[in-house]
């Protein structure tokens, strides 16, 4: 008895938060920021006033799994492959 409460009392849980999240789909030619990682770093920061965004960047390719592939505006590629979750739309 007791475990089927506490099953019910997470499928209310879940249920709650799905309500909230909005699911986030970018499309090719659309502007984005990237974060700004230590992975992509080349140069030294400036300190915690520098911008933790570059960008914009205009998106080529969207792959299976949340993966982007995207361009500057002179046509080259700054990078491989991001993930979704380090993009944010940019609003012009």
């Amino acid at each position: 008895m007791e475990v089927a409460m506490l099953v019910e009392t997470r499928r209310g849980a879940l249920r709650a938060y799905n309500k909230l999240v909005k699911r986030r789909v970018l499309k090719n030619g659309e502007l984005v920021l990237v974060l700004r990682r230590p992975i992509i770093v080349t140069h030294k920061t400036k300190g915690k006033f520098e911008s933790k965004w570059d960008g914009p960047y205009i998106i080529e390719k969207a792959y299976d799994g949340g993966a982007y592939q995207f361009i500057d505006h002179h046509g080259n590629r700054p990078m491989p492959p991001i993930n979704g979750r380090f993009l944010k739309k940019y609003f012009a």
